[in-house]
């Protein structure tokens, strides 16, 4: 507001003195209505600060708290008024003291708010609790720096998840750890096993190759057996005199089934692939000599239906049931 000064040797009309009087009471209106702006603004902060789930504080440079809201309480233990008497170190020890002036120091050098750092503070019931602080300078109008204003925050229980995280992981590392040796004194044994196997299999490979060529040798003299001493005294007999015609049909189906046998064809039809049984092994080899159905009926002693019977299953079993393909013609190809 300013003041207007009259020369003494002037003296003002009335409109003049009216112009000025109202001039006066336009600037002292516009001054209250400022004073009362920055009073509602202040008051808008200081609830806001108030009502905030974090401590807010100001502190002097010489680190006396010179404001600070209710939620401090909550975290100090302390109250307004005795807050207000102390300083921000009185709250905690040597080494987190040290700490947080290291860090206010650089805040007040470099004018380059923190953007949060923890130490330990001692509750007023003797309580330590973990707080995170972010701090920044207050400058008066001349750009001097008067103090500090923080935001204080409890963090006590999120170090606790923390510490109880950490304790948890390095549990599950000592677990994995143990696991991974007994893991790994597991794979040794196998590899010892492995080894043991390898060998047990290459004994076996041996023992089962000689028994395959002791098997073959066996198979290949009886065979030469048959081929060189038993057939030959099959058709001596049958060329002697005296056979009537059953025995002479008897010698003939011995010594063709003692051909199948030396061809590889009734071994190829009791194998796994087919599974025939004796009487289809019989039956199949009289049907390869030629045999009609009623012949092979009246040799066997069976019925011409059981023989069908018998037919029908070969042709199942070896895999021609539903095709138009002769019964002797596939099997003569089977040697």
């Amino acid at each position: 507001m300013h003041t207007h000064y009259i020369p003494d040797n002037k003296k003002l009309t009335y409109d003049e003195l009216l112009q000025r009087v109202k001039a006066q009471e336009k600037a002292s209106s516009s001054h209250r209505k400022t004073e009362t702006a920055l009073f509602e603004s202040e008051q808008k902060y200081r609830n806001i600060l108030e009502n905030i789930q974090d401590g807010y504080c100001e502190l002097n440079l010489r680190g006396h708290f010179i404001f600070v809201n209710d939620y401090m309480f909550n975290i100090l233990g302390y109250s307004k008024d005795v807050l207000l008497t102390m300083r921000a170190w009185n709250v905690m020890d040597e080494e987190n003291s040290n700490k947080v002036f290291k860090s206010f120091n650089e805040v007040f050098r470099t004018g380059i708010p923190s953007k949060g750092f923890d130490y330990e503070i001692n509750r007023k019931n003797g309580e330590k609790r973990q707080i995170e602080v972010s701090a920044s300078l207050i400058i008066d109008n001349n750009e001097k720096p008067i103090g500090f204003r923080s935001i204080v925050r409890d963090i006590t229980e999120r170090k606790d998840v923390e510490k109880a995280l950490r304790k948890a992981r390095d549990e599950l590392e000592r677990r994995v750890k143990e696991r991974t040796f007994e893991l790994d004194e597991i794979n040794k044994q196998l590899e010892i096993k492995t080894i043991t196997l390898e060998e047990t299999n290459i004994a076996l490979r041996v023992l089962l190759k000689k028994k395959d060529e002791t098997r073959k040798e066996l198979e290949e003299k009886v065979l030469l057996n048959i081929k060189d001493l038993v057939i030959p005294v099959l058709e001596k007999i049958k060329a002697a005199a005296g056979l009537d015609r059953k025995q002479d049909a008897y010698i003939t189906v011995m010594k063709n089934t003692l051909n199948d046998i030396i061809s590889g064809f009734t071994r190829n039809l009791s194998s796994r692939q087919y599974c025939l049984t004796p009487t289809e092994l019989q039956v199949a080899s009289l049907i390869r000599q030629g045999r009609p159905t009623k012949n092979i009926a009246a040799f066997m002693n069976l019925s011409g239906k059981t023989i069908e019977t018998h037919r029908r299953n070969i042709r199942g079993k070896i895999g021609i049931k539903n095709k138009k393909m002769n019964l002797r013609t596939y099997l003569l190809t089977m040697n």
